[in-house]
């Protein structure tokens, strides 16, 4: 079974619980599975079993293994580290245990550990990073030093730092993750397959969030560039990338535009390259700026000039900051020239255009195409359409959020803008691409649910702060 990382975990947690699946059936799934595999490995009838708790959805794990236990002819208690749990379901599983008779202790840890024919530790879960710090050190040199049979729930608590359990057995939750070692047994929680082919609100656990000393530009600093014979593209998607997070966006456009670009935003910073449209003049300005960029788009409404082609090739090859290339640019670049690393976002015409096949109707042999073709040129693709289809070439999920209306112009320029955001926050750009199509697609159904039929691109630009105040 292929091993996941502790992100892709908490991912397919969230996802699960937006489509529909309660909380409180993953974590019973999770602790009556973990209690059968206890049963199954060891001898627990009259054995002395102690869950050690620490305050997170792991101890909520522990107690529902207790439950079970219980009902095994185990004789469990639990020892609450810290004297408590935080969430309401663990609490509600912590009183569940409670109610069947299992004991619950806030102290004398030492003793207890002694008394105990196995100890089972539900002290820290994925969502904790970072050497253990105390009681939770203690707490872990105490077990390993104990001599007594130890299994981990979900992970040994401290697993990648220092001090971590040393258990016999870890009974892991829908897949091994990644960095385990040793004995270790998956149990089927009951995830549906789509939370983990398709995009949703998961995707959310990898958006970069500022430090409180953040100074202005540790958000992202963007340049987009484009504009000329179309003005409004450059700055939908300058619009978008503030509303997804960027703490400044750099518009350059054509000086035809410049006044137009200039005046639309207060907080955009406009800079000229050309009359009529984008041309080498592009090339000094991000020269002059190049340290200070953290993500660059290019291609909203830059239309297929001969010297804007010329530009967009010297672009590619000056450029140094991760770039995405959208719209008529993406009928201007040679593939073979395109950095690593680069996000593209075609629609089945470009898509066309550019690879020279058609991408299938089928969407297991459309994803199997992207993710060949992002694989063989080294790049992201995004290929939109009712269904986005986001590959890197070694992964590939699919994005349903959206309506039928977000056809109408501009939400290419408005998904773009956000990608770009992103990657300028620091996400990885598979990431950034896989949760820049989810929350546009999703603002995009917030416009909807408003505006019906008459909704257009800058409706769902500001629905996107709605989006991350609902997620984040």
């Amino acid at each position: 079974m292929h091993a996941i990382s502790f992100l892709d975990m908490r991912e397919y947690d969230r996802n699960a619980v937006f489509l529909g699946v309660p909380e409180e059936s993953l974590m019973e799934n999770a602790g009556r599975g973990a209690a059968e595999i206890i049963a199954d490995e060891y001898d627990v009838k009259g054995k002395r079993i102690l869950i050690i708790c620490g305050t997170g959805n792991n101890a909520g794990d522990g107690t529902v293994v207790a439950r079970y236990l219980k009902e095994k002819g185990a004789l469990p208690a639990i020892y609450l580290l810290k004297g408590r749990v935080r969430s309401e379901l663990s609490n509600m599983n912590l009183k569940r245990a409670e109610e069947r008779g299992i004991s619950v202790h806030t102290s004398g840890l030492k003793e207890l550990i002694e008394r105990s024919d196995m100890l089972i530790d539900a002290l820290l879960g994925i969502g904790v990073s970072g050497n253990p710090k105390e009681p939770y050190k203690s707490a872990i040199e105490m077990m390993n030093s104990s001599g007594k049979p130890i299994i981990s729930i979900d992970i040994p608590s401290g697993m990648g730092y220092d001090p971590s359990v040393k258990p016999e057995l870890t009974i892991t939750f829908d897949s091994p993750k990644e960095g385990m070692e040793g004995n270790v047994r998956v149990v089927d929680i009951g995830i549906p397959k789509d939370a983990k082919e398709y995009v949703g609100p998961g995707a959310f656990v990898r958006y970069p969030r500022l430090r409180k000393d953040a100074h202005k530009g540790d958000g992202g600093r963007i340049m987009i560039i484009g504009g000329g014979p179309y003005h409004g593209a450059p700055i939908m998607a300058g619009k978008a990338a503030y509303r997804a997070g960027s703490d400044l966006v750099y518009l350059t456009v054509p000086e035809r535009i410049y006044s137009i670009a200039a005046s639309s935003c207060d907080n955009f910073i406009v800079r000229s390259a050309g009359n009529e449209v984008i041309d080498k003049g592009a090339l000094s300005i991000i020269g002059s700026m190049q340290d200070k960029m953290h993500a660059v788009l290019i291609g909203p409404g830059i239309g297929r000039d001969d010297r804007t082609k010329r530009a967009i090739a010297s672009l590619l090859e000056k450029v140094k900051a991760p770039m995405i290339i959208d719209a008529d640019a993406l009928h201007m670049i040679d593939l073979n020239k395109v950095p690593e690393g680069t996000v593209i976002t075609p629609h089945r015409g470009e898509f066309r255009a550019l690879f020279g096949e058609h991408p299938p109707e089928d969407i297991a042999e459309r994803k199997e195409m992207v993710m060949q073709k992002a694989k063989e040129y080294g790049i992201t693709i995004v290929l939109k359409g009712p269904v986005d289809v986001i590959s890197d070439g070694e992964r590939a999920m699919l994005n349903r959020s959206g309506v039928p209306r977000m056809a109408v112009g501009g939400t290419g320029d408005v998904l773009a803008g956000v990608i770009t955001s992103l990657i300028g926050r620091g996400m990885e750009p598979y990431h950034a691409a896989r949760l820049g199509s989810f929350i546009t697609g999703y603002a995009g159904e917030k416009a909807f649910a408003e505006k019906s039929y008459g909704m257009i691109a800058t409706d769902v630009i500001e629905r996107i702060p709605e989006v991350l105040k609902e997620f984040l």
